[in-house]
């Protein structure tokens, strides 16, 4: 409870208070540190993370004590309250450091390295976990399914394009309505998809 407490100060290694102690599997300290905000995905200079060592039992314990409640009189359902601070990554600005590589997908990396690990990957299916992929899949799937549809419409009319330009003499193709209107949404669908990928690059040039 100490103000002064700094969970994710680090050694000349890298290593955060979390590495050792899961390293020498001490459960009581490890979810102290947890509870503290300690990162869970901090990465040392050798490419190790707490991930890679936390027991199922203490990180399943852990991730039970991350869920509370808050029921008050005027309320006959309790409001639930789910601690997520052990995803969130400090900034190191350093080379290695898994959470500076990007600015997007923090704790997704996190959850990806514990889906990773056979010993942890069951716990994907706990509440705080599952929850928590639910919440960010309801942010993303607009536009998953938006991508989809574009993707499926430039497609369709590709195909039918392609089918109109084999079928059609060459004098006819510009005079045929149903040609033209395939070949401008074609057209505008391609356009749109380089537009995409353009803007991903952009925003996440080192993972594209």
């Amino acid at each position: 409870k100490d103000s002064r407490c700094q969970p994710n100060a680090e050694d000349d290694l890298g290593c955060s208070p979390l590495h050792y102690t899961v390293r020498y599997k001490n459960d009581l300290a490890t979810i102290a540190l947890l509870k503290k905000g300690a990162y869970i995905n901090e990465e040392s200079n050798f490419g190790k993370t707490p991930i890679d060592e936390i027991s199922h039992a203490t990180f399943e314990k852990f991730l039970d004590e991350c869920i509370s409640t808050n029921l008050k009189s005027d309320k006959k359902i309790p409001d639930i309250q789910i601690d997520y601070n052990f995803l969130i990554a400090p900034n190191r600005n350093r080379d290695n450091d898994s959470a500076d590589k990007d600015g997007f997908c923090k704790e997704i990396s996190s959850l990806k390295r514990i889906a990773d690990n056979e010993e942890l990957r069951v716990l994907v299916n706990h509440p705080v976990v599952s929850r928590f992929l639910f919440l960010t899949w309801s942010k993303l799937s607009f536009l998953f399914y938006t991508n989809l549809a574009l993707f499926s419409i430039f497609m369709s009319a590709f195909i039918v394009f392609i089918v109109l330009c084999q079928s059609l003499e060459q004098d006819d193709r510009n005079s045929n309505p149903i040609y033209r209107l395939f070949e401008m949404i074609s057209l505008v669908s391609i356009a749109i998809l380089m537009l995409r990928e353009l803007f991903q690059c952009i925003l996440s040039y080192k993972h594209y």
